[in-house]
């Protein structure tokens, strides 16, 4: 982790942010590590306990360090959005560099109290911690009725102090999924919290933002910025073109649309890191 907390420490002091990006599959996870490959950048490729079921651990743990041989390529594996105990701790004994822990749904003290305990054994593996403070919100409609999605300053400054995340993901009104007209980003709280807590920050829910809300992010001290949505919505749309055309070789179809991925890939990455 010594090199992976110097990444993020170096980020954290000099104002830029890596790209987090959520693979779905093998192809996927290809074309968003040939494209930060392509710039040299460090990134995250993140992995969801749904892809895991979907990929199979062992085989995805399996791919990576391959990936890693054959292109010396050097990015940072991250388990997004933990809630399995057990899944969190087999990440980190397969070589993940990251583990998120989502306590967000369970209550400040038993996410404090698992957080803590999860922490302690990525500290030994050094591996980086990330916790989750405050409920962000989803694009289900049943959870809309919730808005908006903002994490409490004073339960943020407990989290941090009692937990020491190397970085903290917080709620300042964002919304995991497609961005809808109820969204509305509260900067001001987030520069709060972050005055607060004086940890690298995760900006969750980030996909089709613009220029301006992205550059103020990453000036609050957002060192990760996770992306989704946006890029299923770049293969999905590339995919239904592709076979609008009769084109029914599934290697075209998925090939084509992970290429539109690496074209969003690399379009983040330059943007984040061009405000350092």
């Amino acid at each position: 982790m010594r090199e992976s907390y110097d990444i993020i420490k170096d980020a954290y002091s000099n104002k830029y942010a890596l790209g987090a990006f959520n693979i779905f599959d093998v192809e996927s996870m290809r074309a968003v590590i040939e494209a930060a490959g392509g710039l040299k950048k460090n990134i995250f490729i993140q992995i969801t306990e749904k892809t895991l079921e979907y990929i199979g651990f062992d085989e995805i743990v399996a791919v990576i360090e391959i990936i890693r041989k054959k292109t010396n390529q050097k990015f940072l594996v991250h388990l997004d959005h933990g809630k399995d105990i057990d899944i969190i701790k087999k990440a980190m004994l397969s070589g993940f560099d990251s583990v998120m822990f989502d306590g967000s749904q369970i209550g400040l003290d038993k996410n404090i109290l698992i957080s803590r305990e999860i922490r302690k054994i990525a500290r030994r593996k050094n591996i980086l911690f990330e916790g989750e403070v405050g409920k962000i919100g989803s694009d289900d409609i049943k959870l809309r009725r919730d808005l908006p999605f903002k994490t409490n300053p004073p339960d943020a400054v407990q989290y941090c102090e009692q937990v020491k995340p190397d970085m903290a993901a917080v709620a300042f009104g964002n919304i995991h999924g497609s961005v809808n007209s109820k969204e509305i980003l509260d900067f001001s709280l987030l520069a709060k919290i972050s005055g607060l807590i004086k940890t690298p920050l995760v900006i969750h829910g980030c996909s089709n933002r613009n220029d301006r809300e992205y550059k103020t992010m990453i000036s609050i001290g957002a060192v990760k910025i996770n992306i989704d949505t946006e890029l299923r919505e770049a293969f999905a749309r590339e995919a239904k073109r592709v076979i609008a055309r009769h084109i029914v070789d599934p290697r075209i179809i998925i090939g084509q649309g992970c290429e539109m991925i690496s074209r969003k890939v690399r379009d983040k990455i330059k943007l984040f890191s061009l405000y350092s």
